[in-house]
């Protein structure tokens, strides 16, 4: 395998504190987002835990994206007068629970996560030679805040400014994807041709409604179109789906699950639900036929849905268009890119003629990644030919960012 060609279709920034702040826009009606501590208990440890806010407005709590070393742990409940027998922490989730609200923010946070040389001198180590750069918060605060278009995209644009910087050391290596949504559409055109002369190439939009509107509404046809002449290519993540604060889907269906919607395991179950509904209607509305050089990547929603699901949908699409236009299976295999899971069946999935292509995603630096993935993905991938291999490891990618 050739490691200059290796290309991450799927990593991702940890916002710092300052992610919005830092330029923030003056005439914005409300406050930037922030992060702040929370003073908290766990297990009879006080403690601080951190939280996204908007101005008072406490949004979800955000926790430590790398495991903390052992030795830094142990400093923090010795500061806090604790120790693993007076509090309790006889197993690692109470452990975990402690950790989380003793150990700062910017410790638990890897320096790769906001500092781009950092990730560059990473990728160096693991012969990683370009990375697509999604945000972490970024993925969920928005469906909490759909009532306030102007706060959304006042935080988007300066976020979008802060990472522009973080992929300034070398952004042919750091490929960031600047952040939009459809709550304001004369918006989102104006920042596609706004970051398109900043340099970036991709953009991640939430695969969800937007005002009520799906993204294949015909009021959100200057979108697509600014897309295209700006050459913007778009990636759905996986991410917080709902709107106004709920949940993508009704708030009954995460019955069993402790903590409702943020114990994951529906969601986990499940990621490609919102991006399967929208692509229905970007299939059924034409909107690949209309924008054939339009390219979309999906990032950590899993593979092996897309198959069956196309079957399922040429069949109905055929019915409900008389006919007309082309197949959504048709349209996968020429507009669509996608990274799998590291649970999937990769061998199956590579098994498989037509479709997207699939490419390598790390999802560095999130806790469920390795420090080493290309390691990692090159034993999961087995034995492949030489051109699967490239495809998988960085062609395929090459051929969506080119």
């Amino acid at each position: 395998m050739n490691r200059d060609l290796i290309i991450d279709f799927d990593t991702h920034v940890v916002e710092p504190r300052d992610a919005w702040s830092r330029y923030a826009e003056p005439k914005a009606t409300e406050g930037p987002l922030s992060i702040i501590d929370v003073p908290c208990e766990e297990h009879g440890v006080s403690g601080k835990r951190p939280h996204l806010a908007l101005g008072g407005r406490q949004l979800f709590s955000v926790g430590p994206v790398i495991p903390v070393g052992l030795a830094a742990f142990d400093e923090r409940l010795s500061e806090a007068g604790a120790t693993e027998d007076s509090s309790g922490a006889t197993d690692a989730a109470t452990l975990a629970d402690i950790r989380e609200i003793l150990v700062p923010l910017e410790v638990s946070s890897p320096p790769e996560g906001h500092d781009g040389l950092a990730r560059l001198a990473w990728m160096d180590r693991v012969g990683i030679a370009r990375s697509v750069v999604c945000p972490t918060w970024g993925l969920m605060w928005e469906q909490y805040l759909t009532d306030r278009p102007d706060v959304v995209t006042a935080n988007m644009r300066s976020y979008n400014r802060w990472l522009a910087d973080f992929c300034a050391p070398d952004p042919h290596r750091l490929v960031g994807a600047a952040e939009l949504t459809l709550l304001d559409v004369e918006w989102a055109v104006a920042e596609i041709a706004r970051v398109a002369r900043a340099g970036f190439r991709v953009a991640r939009v939430r695969p969800t409604l937007h005002g009520g509107k799906p993204l294949a509404h015909p009021d959100h046809e200057r979108f697509w179109a600014a897309l295209v002449e700006h050459d913007l290519r778009l990636v759905f993540h996986i991410d917080g789906a709902g709107t106004r604060g709920d949940t993508f889907l009704d708030v009954g269906w995460y019955q069993g699950e402790s903590r409702g919607p943020a114990s994951g395991v529906l969601a986990g179950c499940m990621p490609h639900v919102p991006a399967m509904a929208t692509l229905t209607g970007m299939f059924h509305g034409g909107v690949f036929e209309r924008h054939p050089s339009l390219r979309l990547g999906l990032l950590e929603l899993g593979a092996g849905w897309l198959a069956p699901y196309l079957t399922l949908a040429d069949q109905v699409l055929r019915i409900a268009r008389g006919g007309r236009g082309r197949l959504p299976s048709e349209i996968a295999a020429t507009q669509i890119w996608m990274s799998p899971l590291e649970a999937e069946d990769l061998d199956g999935l590579l098994a498989r003629s037509g479709g997207p292509r699939l490419c390598f995603g790390s999802d560095y630096p999130h806790p469920e990644a390795s420090q080493d993935p290309v390691t990692v993905w090159s034993a999961k991938l087995g034995d492949v030919s030489r051109e699967q291999d490239e495809a998988f490891f960085g062609r395929n990618a090459a051929s969506f960012l080119a």
